[in-house]
């Protein structure tokens, strides 16, 4: 018989990894005390909505992108504040957002989310200047290229194949139920005011 610890250690590894990357970013990025960042990575470990991903082997899914997704972010995080002058971190922060990329589709998102953390947490003023955009430009051409990639390969960019009425309800309902184990850690049924909030 096939043993199944080693996929099990695996996921576990892999979760206890995006753990410590938001304890990191939490620290180092948000600027919170130990305690806080500690209690952050605390409840991404222990999130109910996690569960799959450390459970199942197709959990990885998930916690293989966000491993990139979270590395890539602290890395050009720590790039912006310039806590070590050298480009390194910045072409890190590219390669583990190319490796995001092709482990899942929903990790197109980072050049909105460096564009908030840098308007936002950074206060960076926007600037319509090369100097300004250059840092974005290549997550936006590696974006682009992935989804025209996607488009050639399978003929959709985003499974925008998918957004017909019947399949937006279906997402409503697993939404519904995906906030329900999030935050009480039971299925819907039980939490029927989780319909309402």
């Amino acid at each position: 018989a096939t043993s199944t610890v080693a996929n099990h250690v695996t996921n576990i590894v892999f979760h206890a990894a995006n753990a410590l990357l938001v304890l990191a970013i939490a620290r180092t990025v948000a600027g919170v005390s130990v305690i806080a960042a500690t209690f952050a990575a605390l409840v991404f470990a222990v999130l109910p909505l996690h569960a799959e991903s450390v459970a199942w082997i197709t959990g990885r899914v998930d916690t293989i992108p966000a491993l990139f997704f979270l590395g890539s972010f602290l890395s050009y995080a720590l790039w912006r504040r310039g806590e070590e002058k050298s480009t390194r971190l910045y072409l890190c922060s590219l390669l583990l957002f190319f490796c995001a990329l092709f482990s899942k589709q929903n990790t197109i998102i980072m050049v909105a989310t460096l564009f908030l953390y840098d308007v936002v947490a950074e206060r960076r003023p926007i600037r319509v200047s090369w100097s300004w955009l250059a840092p974005y430009v290549p997550f936006a051409a590696l974006t682009i290229a992935y989804l025209l990639l996607r488009y050639v390969l399978f003929g959709e960019v985003a499974r925008e194949g998918q957004l017909t009425a019947e399949g937006l309800g279906v997402s409503r309902i697993f939404v519904g139920k995906h906030f329900q184990r999030m935050f009480f850690g039971g299925e819907v049924s039980r939490y029927p005011f989780g319909y309402i909030a």
